[in-house]
């Protein structure tokens, strides 16, 4: 089941990689539909992530990706992924319940971005989008700053002590009506339905 597979259109191979956490497996597959970008360094994926070993935040998985180079642009679009397992915050800690720590999260960043409108670097008062979804067979968390950022955020409970954190952001350099969005698009769904945690996961309720 969990095997390199056949590639996309245009794109790189699908391959799925098993990154061991403990006594799980979590499975990703690299973005079949583009190709690993020359401008960045190469995709970096862990092979193996010791819990007790998690001091500060480690990467899981991580890199960019383009797409289509067009004839009057010499840069293509690109698709950053990043995803890493850390610590619950010190602002989580006195949450109760994994929404309300992953709330606490959201909304730290969501003031940061508020204090930089307060100085007059933004123009419009940034707000948040926060919402659950399900990532890998579990429960986890999406959220954005639409005034604010162009990432797309997840947060994955992972127990009560450790979370995953994983960061999208597409970098469109396609020309008017280019098809950079609708493949940027596909590109994400195909990498967040790759994803699947199994073994004895912890819950964080």
């Amino acid at each position: 089941m969990h095997k390199p597979t056949g590639g996309g259109a245009g794109g790189a191979t699908r391959q799925t990689h098993a990154i061991r956490i403990d006594d799980m497996t979590l499975y990703v597959q690299s973005p079949s539909l583009l190709t690993p970008s020359k401008d960045f360094p190469p995709p970096h994926v862990s092979s193996q992530i010791n819990l007790d070993e998690v001091t500060t935040p480690k990467s899981l998985f991580g890199g960019h990706w383009d797409g289509p180079k067009y004839q009057l642009i010499s840069v293509a679009s690109t698709l950053a992924i990043m995803m890493s397992i850390r610590h619950w915050p010190d602002i989580s800690l006195d949450q109760k319940g994994c929404r309300a720590m992953a709330l606490a999260v959201a909304e730290n960043r969501l003031a940061l971005y508020r204090a930089d409108y307060m100085r007059g670097m933004k123009s419009i008062k940034p707000t948040l989008k926060f919402e659950p979804i399900k990532i890998g067979g579990v429960d986890a968390f999406y959220y954005t700053y639409p005034l604010a950022s162009d990432d797309d955020e997840y947060l994955i409970p992972f127990s009560d002590q450790y979370f995953i954190s994983l960061s999208i952001r597409s970098v469109d350099n396609s020309p008017f009506k280019g098809e950079w969005p609708e493949m940027a698009a596909r590109a994400k769904a195909e990498f967040l339905n790759s994803l699947e945690l199994v073994g004895e996961v912890p819950k964080c309720e």
